[in-house]
């Protein structure tokens, strides 16, 4: 994006000439980098389309290599589980892959965990408050305006 840019602003400075005042140079390099960007080239669509399409193809043939190839013992035979220890090993691979995702987290520094807890604070104050007051009000309603 860079090296288009410069490329527009080159050619814009050249078709412009010195005789043009500074300002209508200006103007007239933001219009054609607006519109440079505004207009994708085909060949970069092309080219991230295809990069898009070979990650996806990849991602998926491997995929498919590790659902095809199951683990296999050092005599070659395929290594299954007993079957009354498969719910053991599925809850085995269910706790090694939660922490593996509990250590992909961002968790929030403590200065950002005080800020959110007393933003919860202060709207459960609110809510109890405006709740309270309803209620008041509806009770006044109904004992002098209706009864």
């Amino acid at each position: 994006m860079a090296s288009e840019k410069k490329k527009v602003v080159r050619r814009i400075k050249a078709s412009t000439g010195q005789s043009s005042s500074v300002s209508e140079r200006k103007v007239a390099v933001a219009k054609a980098v607006r519109e440079s960007m505004a207009k994708p080239t085909e060949t970069d669509d092309t080219a991230v389309n295809n990069d898009a399409r070979q990650a996806v193809k990849s991602t998926k043939k491997q995929v498919k290599e590790k659902k095809a190839s199951p683990k296999k013992t050092s005599d070659g035979k395929s290594a299954k589980a007993f079957i009354l220890f498969r719910p053991f090993v599925a809850f085995g691979h269910y706790l090694r892959d939660s922490w593996c995702e509990l250590r992909k987290v961002e968790w929030p520094s403590r200065r950002a965990t005080w800020k959110m807890t007393l933003g919860v604070v202060v709207f459960c104050v609110f809510i109890g408050v405006f709740v309270l007051l309803c209620d008041w009000i509806s009770q006044w309603l109904i004992q002098e305006v209706v009864l």
